[in-house]
């Protein structure tokens, strides 16, 4: 039977929050045929231990669609699954393993991958973070034929968006992925129909690097604009942190919201306490909005000013260790 006379077989692999908006939009597409789900196994989280599904097993989990649980995509056992199902295209979003070129060159129309940036910008491990470091005034989402290399396969078909200085990484996410997801069933169909991918231009290409828990030390050394970006950027993880002198030793305090603020001074000293908490950085000033104090939820700035009993006049960039004697 031709493609155009059937549904069009999808095998979709996908594990982070960004991948639900595609899979979602999968599940209700009518020229496809989604032949089975594959995420990451479920993993131990929090201080109990308890294993939690991926973003995607949850999904799957309350619409009771199944869901397999892949240790690898390289096994005989998925390869196996892929003989048994035979799909005409993979959909590979947010899943968290590299396809070797067995599984990529098995399905007769290849395997489509969703990357959240206009590649071949910011390939690698952390595209939205890096596009709010770099104060990026246009971004968006990728589809592309999947190859062996990182994000480096040809390119299908973008969505672009204005990106808006209010976008964390979370809200962010949140919004590529539920828009763009709306292009995927068009997409699909093009690509059965014969659409044929654009090469990359691998000489303007930027790798990204995985994110780590120490990125998130505010330096208040650096300009506002920089520290509004990074509070922005590691939102929710690994969060942007500096610390005070309290009661029984320095209090670690996360900034959740910051605005840019008039004012000038000493970086890291507060220039106004009290119904407003605005501090000066490297060059210019941003007023803290809200914060998470160590052992504590999220309050207003204003709320935690009335209630800490510390000194939060000078504050302090987060070391990779305890504080040096005599640190203030």
């Amino acid at each position: 039977m031709s493609i155009r006379k059937r549904k069009i077989k999808v095998y979709f692999l996908g594990s982070g929050e960004f991948a639900v908006p595609y899979l979602d939009v999968l599940t209700n597409c009518s020229s496809v045929e989604l032949v089975g789900v594959g995420t990451q196994p479920d993993r131990p989280f929090g201080r109990r231990r308890q294993l939690r599904p991926t973003p995607v097993g949850i999904y799957c989990g309350s619409r009771n669609i199944n869901c397999e649980r892949i240790e690898s995509v390289s096994s005989d056992e998925f390869y196996a699954r892929m003989l048994g199902v035979q799909p005409d295209l993979l959909v590979v979003v947010s899943f968290g393993q590299i396809l070797r070129e067995r599984i990529l060159e098995f399905p007769w129309l290849g395997c489509l991958n969703v990357h959240s940036s206009l590649l071949p910008k910011y390939r690698g491990a952390s595209p939205i973070t890096s596009m709010i470091l770099g104060g990026d005034k246009i971004g968006g989402v990728t589809f592309m034929r999947m190859d062996k290399g990182l994000d480096t396969g040809p390119v299908y078909d973008v969505f672009e968006t204005e990106l808006g200085d209010h976008f964390t990484t979370q809200s962010l996410e949140k919004y590529l992925s539920e828009e763009s997801a709306l292009m995927l069933p068009e997409l699909i169909t093009r690509i059965a129909d014969g659409l044929e991918p654009t090469p990359q231009d691998h000489s303007k290409a930027c790798v990204t690097r995985k994110i780590k828990k120490t990125d998130g030390s505010i330096i208040w050394g650096e300009d506002s604009a920089t520290v509004l970006r990074k509070i922005r950027a590691y939102y929710p993880w690994p969060g942007s942190a500096f610390r005070v002198p309290g009661k029984g030793g320095f209090v670690l305090i996360k900034i959740t919201e910051a605005k840019l603020a008039e004012g000038s001074g000493e970086p890291g000293h507060s220039l106004e306490l009290g119904k407003r908490w605005i501090v000066a950085c490297g060059s210019g000033a941003i007023e803290i909005l809200k914060v998470i104090p160590e052992g504590s939820r999220e309050m207003n700035a204003a709320d935690y000013l009335r209630g800490f009993g510390g000194k939060t006049e000078h504050l302090e960039n987060v070391l990779d260790g305890p504080p040096a004697a005599g640190t203030v």
